[in-house]
This record gives structure tokens, sequence and C-alpha cells, in this order.
């Protein structure tokens, strides 16, 4: 009983200790490395979100003196946010290094976000909140955030960075409104999810066929009790990332963990997992399932007739991303598989660097906490961006 009882408070404190974590942990987290970190919040969509934006204007041996910082703005990937920048410290996070190396660093803040889950109208436990797609978050979201940059900073263009998913609003962002190409200097992406023909994921597709059930039960927000899920990684590996339950989780999720620092991931299981719309799964399963082209929303034959003049809703092309772009990716990464990287590698037209990590085991997430990504990768980008 003392032990149930002890294993019940140290859950609550934990529970009570991400309750405060999840509106500070972006300020806590780069304050104590003893960077400068703003917040500029109620950014509003056309289509009546309020999104969030985080920014490191400066390196911390720097001061707001420094008249010439280039922007570059850092977009994060499904289920994330912009703390996936920064948790893991200036030895590993690119965020710290950008701005060490005097760059204006900027991180959006998608709608599905805890920074960004606000509307003029909807509550965010409604249908009518929850109710977009991937395209929203490309033409709204990604759109909105770029443009309130350029105009902040007096800006005609900036270096975009996305990880994952935020390749794929990117992509669909300039087929939507390809006057943004003039808005990029250099595009980089990191695992840049834009073709799904082959997802080597052992079970994450699985979980699409329960979208009907999830929607029926009013639960908009995938995966479903979220805060739940950030309990249990909280309490698993609040103290111990190392634990093997907590590497057990982590392995689950994204594959073989090599190369992850159990230190300097532990602020980010305060905050592990964000939520997406059940749309934009769907949106993803119905990409997937068919062949694995980037495309609309399929709503069906009658509304697509009705919204898209056809049966079938359109493709985006991978080719109208002009900008000059830099991908890199891993051998090891079940969510982005070498299969894919031909196809968008091939379809690219304007490729400035493509570059192979050379480490076989190297997972989705080892882009962003890699005890070794500064030297394996972040060098090189930084370089690049440079030049």
């Amino acid at each position: 009983m003392l032990v149930a009882a002890m294993i019940v408070y140290r859950a609550v404190i934990l529970y009570c200790l991400q309750v405060v974590y999840a509106k500070n942990l972006m300020k806590e987290i780069v304050e104590s490395y003893g960077y400068p970190i703003e917040e500029y919040k109620d950014i509003q969509t056309p289509n009546g979100y309020f999104l969030t934006l985080h920014r490191i204007p400066y390196g911390r041996k720097m001061t707001d003196k420094v008249d010439i910082r280039e922007p570059v703005f850092l977009m994060h990937g499904l289920f994330a946010s912009s703390v996936n920048f920064v948790f893991a410290g200036p030895n590993i996070s690119i965020a710290y290094q950008l701005a060490d190396r005097g760059y204006d660093v900027w991180m959006g803040n998608a709608r599905t976000t805890s920074y960004s889950k606000k509307h003029a109208i909807y509550d965010i436990k409604s249908f009518d909140f929850w109710n977009f797609t991937i395209d929203d978050l490309a033409v709204n979201d990604l759109g909105t955030s770029i443009d309130y940059v350029l105009r902040k900073t007096n800006r005609k263009q900036l270096t975009y960075m996305g990880h994952s998913h935020g390749n794929t609003i990117f992509a669909i962002l300039l087929n939507e409104r390809p006057e943004f190409n003039e808005k990029i200097k250099l595009y980089v992406g990191l695992a840049p999810a834009m073709s799904f023909t082959v997802i080597y994921h052992p079970w994450l597709m699985s979980t699409s066929y329960f979208i009907p059930i999830f929607r029926e039960l009013g639960m908009y927000e995938f995966p479903p009790m979220l805060n739940n899920i950030n309990d249990m990684m909280s309490f698993l590996c609040h103290n111990n990332v190392a634990d093997p339950i907590c590497i057990f989780v982590i392995e689950l999720s994204v594959g073989s963990e090599k190369s992850m620092n159990k230190t300097a991931t532990n602020p980010f299981f305060q905050h592990l997992v964000e939520g997406i719309s059940y749309k934009n799964f769907q949106h993803l399963a119905q990409i997937y399932f068919s062949d694995g082209k980037l495309r609309k929303f399929d709503f069906g034959i009658n509304e697509n007739i009705r919204i898209y003049g056809k049966a079938i809703p359109p493709d985006y092309e991978i080719n109208q991303v002009r900008v000059p772009t830099a991908i890199y990716y891993a051998y090891y990464d079940w969510l982005n598989s070498r299969e894919d990287i031909a196809i968008v590698v091939k379809e690219l037209p304007n490729i400035v660097d493509d570059y192979l990590i050379p480490q076989k085991v190297f997972n989705h997430f080892d882009f962003l906490w890699a005890r070794n990504i500064k030297e394996l990768l972040y060098n090189r980008i930084i370089n690049l961006i440079d030049s």
C-alpha cells in the first residue's frame, strides 16, 4: 500500500509540474542556457487561428546591438513543437548554434501545438476547431508565420529549415502559393517527408483504422488521451532517460536508439507529444494507402467534385519547390525511407547539397537529439547557410 501510494503521489506531483512547464517550457529551457528568448503570441491566420512564434534573436555571447542578423525559420514535424529545436542544449540543438553564429532564429508552432491552440471563435475541444487538413497547416499556418517574420525583421527573404512534416507543409505551401519561392533564400530539409510510398514504422499507420472510432467518441485530437501519454512518459523518464522502460518506449516509437544524449534530453520528456488533428492523420493515411504521392485531402467523390472540380484530389508536385535546396536523411529511418528519399531527390529541381548521414543506426529523431549531431551534420548545414 505504501509503495502504491508513493507511486500515485509522484505521478500527481509530476502532473502538476507538467501543467506549469507546458506553459513556460521554451522560456525555462532557453534561459537556463543563458540565451535570450522572445515569444510572439496571437498571430492570426486568415481562418481565425492564433499562432505563437519563438525567437532567439542572438547568441549568448552577443548583444542586441548586432547590426546584421539574417532570419532563419525552423519548423517542427508532427506531434512536435518549437521545443524540439532547443531542448537538448547548445552542444546539440540547432537553434543555439545558429544564434551563436549570428543568425536571428525563429521557430514556428502550428495550430496543433500547446503554444498555438487557440481560435477566435471555436473552443479547442470542439469538432470545428480540429476540422482542418495538412493543406490548412501549410497555406494558413506556415504562410502566415513566414510572412510575419519577414515583416518583423524587414527582410525580403529568410532561410527555412524543416524537420519531417515541416518539409511536407513547406512543399504544399510552395505549390499553393508559388510566390513564396521568392521569399526563401535557402531551404534545408531534415528527413524531408514529401513522399510516402514506403513507411517502415511497424504500427503507426495501422492506427489510422481507428480514426472513425475516435471521431465518433468526440476525440478530434490525435493521439487521444494526449495528457495521459505525456504523464506516463514524464513519470517513466523524468529522472532517468536511460531507464530500460523509457528506452523501450522510445525505440517502440522511433526505432533503434544508439545516439541519444540521455542527459540533454531530460527536458524533452516533460512535454513529449503534441497532438494533431484526426484529419491530419487521416490525410496522411489517404496518401500512404493510395500511391504515396503528396496530394490534397480526399473528401469523397461528391465533395471532391464540388471543391476540386474532379473526383480525385489534385496532386502536389515536389518540383514546385524551386528554391536552392539542401536535404539530409538517414539510412535507418522508419518514417522517411530511402525509397521515398530517392523520389524526392529525383523531383527536386535545385538541390545544392544532398547528404546521407554516414551512420547506420540513426533514426528520425536523432536529427534533433543525437549527441554527435553537431559534428555529424549541423556544422555542415551552418557552413552552407553561411555561404
